[in-house]
């Protein structure tokens, strides 16, 4: 697999060096994707060198998105260069600001706490830490905190006007002591009940988190996002026929990615669906350049082959 990614990556980088026709925006994000396969390999110093080649090619046409910003702010950390990587990461955080981009800022402020961090600057570690919680609260949990807290509210109301019947109907009669204990025990266990279903919905919460954070976890975003790039510039060049193969090889890949992430153990024959799908999106995205064939040893039993 590593021996497949790094002829990839060569083929990437002979293609760029021959290829003089490309326009300034395609050929940027032909640069990013060489220096994100070269980073797949383990070459994170090459990859980080690439990559700010690609920076600038962004920023010669005005295109840097917070994406590629945080993208070379990661390789940065990996390759051990923690100035960069803290400058990549706070210039990720202000272009996804300046264009309200709340969904990616979470995340943003997560990774630049680490490196901050790492870089021994705890206060403004626990800085970044707070806003990247901030901007989970307000992305996860708000719809459903909402919902729980109108419930709890509901059944608050009715809780004190049935205690304030209770404490009117012992003035008039001790017959309704009685009435007023049943009342109060009937109370208590809705209390119980509500505490029991609040806990629950708190940990159903949490593990659909954990479920969600799993599954972005299957697939990288920076791979997503120069898929959807490279579909994007497609669609403005009206290749009507060619996007609709990127969009199905990328869309197949996507859902063979969801599947597997609930699965334990991920079948070879799956795992083999999904490196022909990235494949071939690679293929398509250097327009039939190249050729690939797929051998499976004879020796394996697999389902279907």
């Amino acid at each position: 697999m590593e021996q497949g990614k790094l002829d990839s990556a060569m083929v990437y980088q002979q293609v760029l060096l021959t290829d003089s026709t490309q326009n300034p925006s395609r050929h940027a994000i032909d640069l990013e994707n060489m220096a994100l396969m070269k980073l797949q390999v383990g070459r994170v110093q090459e990859s980080l060198a690439d990559y700010e080649i690609a920076m600038e090619a962004h920023r010669s046409i005005g295109e840097v998105s917070e994406m590629s910003y945080s993208n070379i702010a990661e390789i940065a950390a990996m390759a051990g260069n923690l100035d960069r990587s803290k400058k990549y990461y706070d210039s990720a955080i202000a272009t996804a600001k300046r264009r309200n981009n709340g969904n990616v800022l979470k995340d943003f402020y997560a990774a630049a706490a680490q490196v901050y961090r790492a870089s021994q600057q705890l206060p403004v570690a626990m800085q970044m830490m707070d806003s990247a919680l901030l901007y989970d609260a307000r992305q996860d949990s708000a719809a459903l905190l909402a919902k729980m807290h109108d419930i709890e509210t509901q059944y608050g109301v009715q809780i004190k006007d049935e205690q304030l019947q209770v404490e009117t109907a012992t003035n008039a009669k001790r017959v309704t002591i009685i009435i007023g204990l049943i009342i109060t025990l009937a109370l208590g266990a809705i209390i119980a009940v509500l505490l029991l279903r609040r806990q629950k919905l708190k940990r159903l919460l949490s593990e659909y988190q954990l479920e969600q954070r799993l599954l972005r976890t299957q697939m990288e975003p920076h791979f997503i996002f120069n898929a959807l790039t490279q579909l994007q510039h497609l669609i403005f060049s009206n290749n009507t026929e060619k996007s609709l193969r990127y969009l199905t090889q990328f869309s197949r890949l996507l859902r063979i990615s969801l599947v597997n992430a609930r699965e334990s153990f991920v079948p070879l024959e799956k795992e083999i669906d999904a490196l022909q799908s990235y494949l071939t999106l690679q293929q398509l995205n250097f327009e039939d350049r190249f050729s690939f064939d797929l051998d499976i040893y004879e020796g394996i039993r697999m389902k279907g082959c």
